[in-house]
Parts: C-alpha cells; sequence; structure tokens
C-alpha cells in the first residue's frame, strides 16, 4: 500500500475512534444535563408549593388556590415540560405544561431509538411536598423526551459537522505535507534504477530534511565505491589480458627457438649417421638409396 494513504486511514480510523469516544461523551452530558434540569424544576417547584402551604397556614393564601403553578410558569425558561401534582389527602390532581410541542422531527429515527435506548430520556422526577411533617402531596416533573432528543441531535449534528471538516483539514494538509516530504523518496528511487542500469556516475542531490540529507550521502558514497571498485575491477582485467598474451608470446617464441636447435641437431645427427655408414659400412645401406644417389650423382 502506498503510504500516504497508509498514514490517511490510520488518521481516518483514528478520527473516526475519537468521533465515536466524543459523541458518547457528548450524548452522556446531554442526558445527564436533561436530568440535572429536571431535578433542579422539580426542587423549584417543592419549594414553591411548600411556601404557599405556609401562606395557607397563615392565612395569607385561599387553600382552593393550591397548588399554583402560575409563578413557575411566568419564571420558568424550560420548555417542553409537563408538572403534575397528586394530593395524598384528598383525589385533587394537577397538571400543567410549559411550552409547545415540536412539529416536525428532524433527527432520524434511528439515532431516536438508540437514545431512548442508551439514555432514556424524559425520565419523570418526583419529589413529596411535605409541611410540618406531614405529606400533602406528591410533585411529578416529566421533561419531553422528544426535546431531549432534538437537543442531544442537535449537538451531535454540530459535532459531527464540525470533526468531519476538521478531519477533511486534516487529512488534505497530511496529504500534501507528506507528499512533499517522501518527494526525495522518488528521486532516490530513480537513482538507484539508474545506478541498477549501469549508471555509476549519477548523484543523488543534496535534500533538506537531515534523514534522506544523510540516506542520499550514504548511496552517494555507496555508488563512488562500487564504481571505483568497477574500474580497477577492469584495470586488472585488462592488465590480466596483456600478462597472459605476453606469456603466450614469450612461451610460442621460446618453444619456437628450441624445437628449432633441436631439430637441426636431429638432421646433423642423421647426416652424419647416414654418412658414416656408406663409408665404413656401405652393406647397411639400402640398394634403393644408393642407386638413388647413383642417378643423383
Amino acid at each position: 500500500m502506498n503510504l500516504k494513504f497508509h498514514l490517511l486511514s490510520r488518521i481516518v480510523l483514528i478520527a473516526g475512534t475519537c468521533l465515536v469516544a466524543t459523541t458518547a461523551y457528548v450524548l452522556y452530558q446531554a442526558d445527564q444535563q436533561a436530568i440535572l434540569e429536571t431535578q433542579v424544576t422539580a426542587e423549584s417547584i417543592d419549594k414553591q408549593l411548600e411556601l404557599q402551604l405556609v401562606h395557607i397556614d397563615a392565612g395569607f393564601a385561599q387553600p382552593e388556590r393550591f397548588p399554583d403553578f402560575n409563578l413557575w410558569k411566568e419564571t420558568s425558561t424550560a420548555s417542553g415540560v409537563c408538572i403534575s401534582y397528586l394530593s395524598t389527602i384528598d383525589s385533587l390532581r394537577r397538571n400543567i405544561c410549559n411550552g409547545a410541542k415540536i412539529t416536525s422531527r428532524s433527527w432520524p429515527i434511528w439515532f431516536a431509538s438508540f437514545y431512548q435506548w442508551a439514555f432514556h430520556p424524559g425520565l419523570e422526577v418526583v419529589r413529596p411536598v411535605e409541611f410540618k411533617g406531614r405529606i400533602h402531596g406528591s410533585v411529578m416533573v416529566a421533561p419531553s423526551a422528544e426535546m431531549g432528543i432534538a437537543s442531544a441531535w442537535q449537538n451531535i449534528r454540530g459535532l459531527m459537522g464540525l470533526s468531519a471538516s476538521t478531519t477533511l483539514a486534516l487529512c488534505l494538509l497530511v496529504y500534501f505535507t507528506i507528499s512533499r516530504v517522501l518527494r526525495p523518496a522518488q528521486v532516490i528511487v530513480t537513482g538507484l534504477e539508474k545506478m541498477e542500469k549501469g549508471e555509476l556516475s549519477f548523484r543523488l542531490p543534496v535534500f533538506e530534511l537531515d534523514e534522506w540529507q544523510r540516506t542520499g550521502k550514504a548511496i552517494n558514497q555507496l555508488a563512488a565505491s562500487l564504481e571505483q571498485l568497477l574500474s580497477e575491477r577492469k584495470k586488472l582485467a585488462l592488465k590480466l589480458m596483456n600478462i597472459q598474451e605476453e606469456e603466450r608470446r614469450y612461451l610460442a617464441r621460446e618453444l619456437h627457438d628450441e624445437f628449432g636447435q633441436c631439430l637441426a641437431a636431429i638432421n646433423a645427427v642423421a647426416a652424419s649417421i647416414s654418412q658414416t655408414a656408406e663409408n665404413e659400412c656401405p652393406e647397411l645401406v639400402p640398394e634403393g638409396k644408393k642407386s638413388v644417389e647413383l642417378s643423383i650423382i
């Protein structure tokens, strides 16, 4: 695999892992924030109802107006929250909701299913309303599950957009940076291919980075050593050929001179023997040779 694409795949993998971990943390924080706001709302309403009981006990308020949620509705900024009060004394039950429901869903179905499975949005909080050691009822605060999902989706969508743009910018930056950094590698490969073909006189240029510069210097030294070795080898081969040629000539001359003298001596000895045989022992000389010699004479 190409080194650039290998590094980019690793970066994308790490970025994806970080994105998943960050998404889980953001969703967890959003769920905890929603639970905390629900608990704070329940505690605030509980204190308001206890204060109303104090006023009723002191004669400053009418009992039939209890519980009065107007103060909470006027001061609350929470949206999509429903409050229910159930009395333990009688069958009094009062409900009130703040904020309108969501008419259009901007989140996908799979996200809603996953969020409801993992974090349980819309979790209800129940607190007892106690006054003078007696429980008068209980107040239940139920946030809107759709509002919680919508808020979580808005946070995740912004995070995913930011992460995607950041990852893309990082990949582009890394790609061009690595391309520039690895450009000497292509020059080195091209130089090695030329040296492989026998162009040992080729030398790599000086690079900017110290690592590439040291690599190029080592390759240039190796090429110079090989070039010198081949040059010396050629000289030795030429010298060996010259020595072999001189040795061949010397042997040929020695053989020619020595065999020539030997042959001349043999011819002289043979002639002396033949002459002696004719003079002293003519019977040893063949008749054919005598007739030949007489004809010659």
